[in-house]
């Protein structure tokens, strides 16, 4: 089953007219963090790999090496189920991080936002939106933008994956581990407008006067 994130409001509901902007950061630090997540790990394709947390920080996860100077091989993937207070939506959403691998070495790391939690095989599927750190064992920024994509505003509920992937275990867990850390979600969050009575009202104004001559 998949873990679920609800977010709560942090201002007054008269404020929300407006979109109203929220961040959500993500860390790894304690095990109530890490089960916020749900975690799957792909091994018979590309090893026994499982998630290792803290490293190199305390939001970070990357794939648990075999000891300090051995890497391993896996493909880890974790996911999360956010949903909008009661009575809004999202829309201008990005899940962001930053991330180190090196795609030539079939080592890298992904941020994924989903509209409806369908990833597909192996991630294929073309409404997911997504990021890749894979530059060399640098750390870059990345993020799954989502703010253009008209499938993910008006959502009550969206679809996290991190995927870390490292097919042939190549270098040391120090320097050549693919890893993602600071990960964040942000958006903005809509009140639904309530059904207008003004219709309601008027036809009852007219039935009392009708009945009134």
């Amino acid at each position: 089953m998949k873990k679920m994130l609800v977010l709560v409001p942090l201002v007054p509901s008269s404020a929300w007219a407006a979109a109203v902007p929220f961040t959500y950061n993500y860390t790894f630090a304690t095990p109530a963090d890490q089960a916020l997540w749900t975690v799957t790990t792909n091994n018979d394709a590309n090893g026994p790999g499982v998630p290792q947390y803290g490293v190199p920080d305390p939001t970070s996860v990357r794939i648990q090496p075999i000891d300090s100077s051995t890497k391993n091989t896996g493909d880890i993937r974790l996911y999360m189920t956010v949903t909008a207070p009661s009575g809004f939506t999202f829309s201008d959403l990005k899940f962001s991080g930053i991330g180190e691998g090196y795609t030539s070495h079939v080592d890298w790391a992904d941020v994924l936002l989903s509209p409806d939690g369908n990833w597909g095989t192996s991630n294929t599927n073309p409404n997911v939106v997504y990021a890749r750190a894979g530059s060399g064992y640098t750390e870059v920024p990345i993020t799954a933008d989502a703010s253009s994509d008209a499938l993910f505003n008006g959502l009550s509920t969206v679809y996290l994956q991190i995927r870390i992937v490292d097919a042939l275990g190549v270098g040391n867990p120090a320097t050549n581990s693919p890893y993602v850390r600071a990960l964040s979600l942000t958006g903005d969050l809509n009140a639904v407008p309530e059904p207008t009575t003004l219709g309601c009202l008027s036809m009852s104004t007219l039935l009392l006067a009708r009945r009134r001559h």
